[in-house]
């Protein structure tokens, strides 16, 4: 325990000392040289080679290339909406006030930089990012509304305060009125991951579903406990023999994934664990069964002898910090 104590200790200086602020893998993709590069790699053959050697020499040089394209750190709201979670719930363990004040002050950042374009409450990436479209920066994803969203309801949690669950209850509202409905029948749903795509991800969708259910429950909304619990239904009609879930879903998966149902470590954390979530919630025997089988593929596939974390079934590398965490 004085082991963990001083290594959370140690990350929470670090938190400080960079002022909200940190890199990410996409800062230097959305970069307009990068796009630039991107574009022109799928005209030509050329294009690819030179798009392989730019993206070898960011990875490998991250931090030169970041002073070379003059990439500053910058505010992501994911990031923060991860932080705003872990000091609600390391307050709820050591009912330690510096930790309250902490998580307080994240929220505060969080909600003068929620997208008011929109309805309800919603974050996005600060950058653009290439998808199979181009999302500008800004744009309000499902996946970062849900991770702020789960920040805000660990501090719901332990303040009891209802404007915390009034944001939650926001973000739901901007799921159900602003995301794109890209897929629905009589039991089945799939939600886009931002409001300008047209996408069927497994794992956005479930996330939204997860926090539906979730925060229905609390105020007694049916209509949404039943429309997550339709996104449940939708990622698990798809799910492969062995277990796993794809990214794509599997009408997209020759427009967006080359035909070949694909996925890797961190998205499958994210499907296991929404299923998860979703059966605590409602008993549904039919989810228990898909994310234990899910969870055992899991176990089986994409760890090696040791331990270490593989990027996909197949593949080691690059080894990947979100993999591990």
């Amino acid at each position: 325990m004085k082991i963990i104590e001083y290594l959370i200790k140690d990350l929470d200086t670090w938190f400080e000392n960079q002022n909200f602020k940190g890199w990410d893998p996409y800062d230097i993709k959305g970069h307009n040289l990068s796009l630039k590069i991107q574009h022109f790699s799928n005209k030509n053959f050329i294009g690819k080679i030179i798009q392989q050697i730019y993206y070898i020499c960011t990875e490998l040089c991250p931090n030169f290339s970041r002073k070379v394209l003059k990439i500053k750190p910058s505010e992501n709201a994911k990031g923060i909406g991860l932080v705003l979670t872990s000091y609600a719930k390391l307050y709820k363990i050591t009912d330690r006030e510096p930790y309250l004040k902490k998580a307080l002050r994240y929220a505060i950042w969080l909600e003068k930089n929620r997208r008011k374009e929109y309805s309800g409450y919603s974050w996005g990436y600060p950058f653009d990012w290439r998808s199979a479209i181009l999302i500008p920066k800004g744009t309000p994803s499902s996946v970062v509304s849900h991770t702020v969203g789960t920040g805000f309801w660990e501090l719901y949690k332990v303040t009891n305060h209802k404007k915390y669950l009034d944001i939650c209850i926001d973000i739901c509202n901007f799921f159900t009125k602003e995301l794109n409905i890209t897929y629905e029948d009589e039991n089945k749903i799939c939600h886009s991951y931002t409001p300008l795509d047209d996408y069927q991800v497994h794992n956005a969708n479930l996330l939204v579903g997860e926090f539906l259910v979730k925060i229905g429950k609390k105020i007694a909304n049916h209509e949404w406990i039943n429309r997550g619990i339709k996104c449940a239904n939708f990622a698990i009609s798809q799910q492969d023999e062995e277990g796993f879930i794809p990214y794509w879903g599997l009408e997209q998966t020759s427009r967006y994934s080359y035909g070949k149902a694909r996925n890797d470590h961190y998205h499958m954390g994210f499907e296991i664990r929404m299923l998860y979530s979703i059966w605590k919630m409602t008993n549904l025997e039919y989810l228990k069964d898909a994310w234990q089988k899910y969870f055992i593929f899991y176990l089986n596939n994409i760890f090696n002898d040791k331990g270490i974390p593989k990027l996909t079934k197949d593949d080691y590398y690059p080894i990947n910090i979100h993999s591990i965490a």
